[in-house]
């Protein structure tokens, strides 16, 4: 299930990463927060499975662990992609991106790949973290007052 789920969230990254490229905005660095809807709903959906296929046994670190697996399944996809696209496409937009955050680098296109890599691995644990805690059942027994 996670392969499945990682392989989707990958792909809608590379076509949303497509579709920035052909309307023109690959350069507005602060649209990549769409990322994070993209990879929030598909981690979202992952857990949604996972409570759906185990009903009345759910477990928050079955689903925790489903969740990370497609996050950073889909992260090291698009990750290569990302490289392939710098290294054979367009190699110059990895210093067009480095002007635009202002950051200097020798190897411009190793540090877009490393802060993909951190941004993908620590929003697959945070988002993972957050959505099992919509689909788990409390325990906490209320008292009558």
């Amino acid at each position: 299930m996670s392969i499945r789920y990682g392989v989707r969230i990958a792909l809608a990254l590379i076509a949303y990463f497509l579709l920035m490229r052909v309307s023109g905005l690959l350069e507005v660095y602060w649209l990549r927060l769409l990322n994070g809807v993209i990879m929030g709903y598909g981690i979202y959906k992952v857990v949604q499975a996972c409570k759906i296929e185990s009903q009345e046994y759910f477990s928050s670190f079955e689903a925790f662990a489903a969740g990370i697996r497609s996050g950073v399944l889909a992260t090291f996809i698009f990750v290569v992609f990302v490289f392939v696209y710098m290294f054979l496409i367009d190699p110059a937009f990895s210093s067009k991106m480095m002007q635009i955050v202002g950051w200097e680098t020798t190897n411009p296109i190793r540090m877009i790949l490393i802060v993909i890599l951190i941004e993908g691995i620590g929003s697959s644990v945070v988002l993972s973290l957050t959505f099992i805690q919509l689909f788990k059942t409390s325990n906490n027994i209320l008292e009558n007052t």
